[in-house]
């Protein structure tokens, strides 16, 4: 199985959302969109890290595979499985996501 990252935080094209929270504060929407009244904006690292949500993706996808194909899966056993990632942490969270679904 190939799979790219999961969802991860914006890093330094976190701006246009920057901006977008902004003028949500700005602009008194909350007779409109109730919910908004209690809204805040959100505090967004800047460490291009995964998200839970990135996480919950690799780990629902490899539940969704197992159940799809339980033969090709046969329980864990060290050394049955090579996983691999780069160096990069958002890959080995996702990596490491997967696997916990998997198993």
């Amino acid at each position: 199985v190939l799979a790219r990252h999961g969802s991860r935080h914006f890093g330094d094209d976190m701006a246009p959302m920057t901006q977008l929270a902004d003028l949500i504060l700005e602009r008194n929407l909350s007779d409109r969109y109730p919910w908004l009244e209690a809204w805040e904006k959100p505090d967004y690292p800047e460490d291009l890290q995964l998200t839970p949500q990135g996480m919950l993706e690799h780990y629902n996808t490899a539940r969704r595979y197992r159940s799809r194909f339980p033969t090709l899966f046969p329980d864990y056993y060290p050394g049955r499985y090579r996983v691999r990632a780069t160096e990069i942490l958002r890959t080995s969270q996702s990596a490491a996501s997967y696997m916990y679904g998997l198993f």
